[in-house]
């Protein structure tokens, strides 16, 4: 049960590293919720490792005039049609049909071949591959040779390692180009700008802003797997994870009812593996999940964190206008403590970036980072 902060305790509290200089209010927090895994000694479970002072890689975040020119695209794109481009390379912004296929140390990678159609610029690929289909033509096929990122979450046995992608681009399809002029951009009647310089202006504003949010999500993604693998488990609580496996399995259960399929049938052909591995699948997901929620657990009991009622509501705003709803539809929809995961999930990885140790790329022995002007370089050690 949430306790009644008092004045004394309210100007000692830790929250993150520095300390409150006065009472923030916790009213949103219902009187009688219990903080989820209150029921159990988490030390039980798991040992926490290092979760502060943490290195991560710090990410450069200058913008490029390829990526201010994609944001214009972006910007501008109610006001083009596309249309098929066979008389140039592929640009930033181009939606590309793409057939691919990895390898690794020679030998063809598991699920590491199909066809996409993907936005260039904003694929979701791994670092480089987008780069490397910039100029390549329609019906072209290129090598990409690229490096998994250190750590790769996605499958942690290709952590860092080199892969070679053989890509052919099937088509092209690009904006229609437009007369950029003073007098169009006036016309389109726009707060955010007026004239082509101002266009180019805010399109470099948002291209930083995007490059801000994918260091930040790579820090965040870095940290964590730093985290989770300086942990010692002993153990999961089995009924987490079962009640977890379950939920899953009655998700799925309503996506085969709706087409009107069993459960072994809806595994073959829409999972494309039988109904044991299938299930599984979904308890080792669920158990990894569970693990990671009693880290968040034992590191908000540890730091003693809470939602003060500031965070909340930024909280419930920022879902809100990600599942395009509101937040009284959220609150009638969901039980408090899903939504107060969910918060609690950004502030617990706000915190550990906030108290990480950003390192320049490449920063190698006999090397230190030296911070100037708001950026941290790599400086080599000489010795005499």
């Amino acid at each position: 049960m949430k306790k009644i902060i008092s004045a004394a305790l309210c100007a000692t509290m830790l929250l993150g590293t520095a300390a409150l200089t006065s009472c923030d209010s916790y009213k949103k927090t219902p009187s009688d919720f219990k903080l989820p895994y209150s029921d159990y000694n988490l030390a039980d479970y798991v040992t926490l490792g290092e979760y502060k002072g943490l290195e991560y890689t710090e990410i450069d975040t200058t913008v490029t005039s390829d990526q201010i020119d994609a944001k214009i695209k972006e910007l501008l794109s109610d006001y083009t049609t596309e249309e098929l481009i066979t008389d140039r390379g592929a640009q930033y912004g181009d939606t590309l049909s793409i057939k691919y296929t990895g390898f690794v140390d020679g030998e063809q990678l598991e699920n590491g071949s199909g066809s996409d159609t993907i936005t260039l610029g904003s694929s979701g690929y791994i670092d480089g591959f987008d780069a490397g289909l910039v100029g390549v033509k329609a019906e072209e096929t290129t090598t990409l040779h690229l490096t998994f990122p250190d750590p790769y979450p996605n499958n942690t046995d290709l952590s860092g390692k080199a892969v070679e992608f053989i890509v052919r681009v099937n088509s092209i399809r690009g904006a229609s180009d437009i007369d950029l002029t003073d007098e169009f951009i006036a016309g389109l009647e726009k707060e955010e700008y007026t004239t082509v310089d101002g266009l180019r202006a805010y399109a470099e504003k948002l291209a930083l802003e995007d490059n801000k949010e994918s260091a930040r999500d790579k820090a965040v993604s870095e940290l964590w797997n730093k985290v989770m693998n300086s942990c010692t488990f002993t153990s999961v609580p089995e009924k987490e994870v079962s009640d977890y496996a379950d939920n899953m399995m009655s998700q799925y259960k309503a996506y085969a009812d709706n087409y009107s399929l069993t459960m072994e049938e809806f595994c073959e052909q829409m999972m494309g593996m039988d109904y044991d591995t299938f299930s599984s699948q979904v308890k080792a997901y669920a158990e990894a999940n569970i693990k990671q929620e009693i880290v968040l657990m034992s590191i908000v009991n540890a730091e003693k964190l809470r939602l003060t009622d500031k965070e909340y509501d930024a909280g419930m705003e920022k879902i809100a206008e990600q599942q395009s709803t509101t937040v009284g539809q959220l609150e009638s929809n969901y039980d408090f403590e899903i939504l107060w995961k969910s918060i609690m999930w950004d502030k617990i990885l706000d915190f550990i970036v906030d108290n990480g140790k950003p390192v320049a790329a490449g920063c190698r022995d006999h090397h230190v980072c030296r911070y100037d002007r708001g950026r941290y370089s790599c400086v080599r050690i000489r010795y005499r």
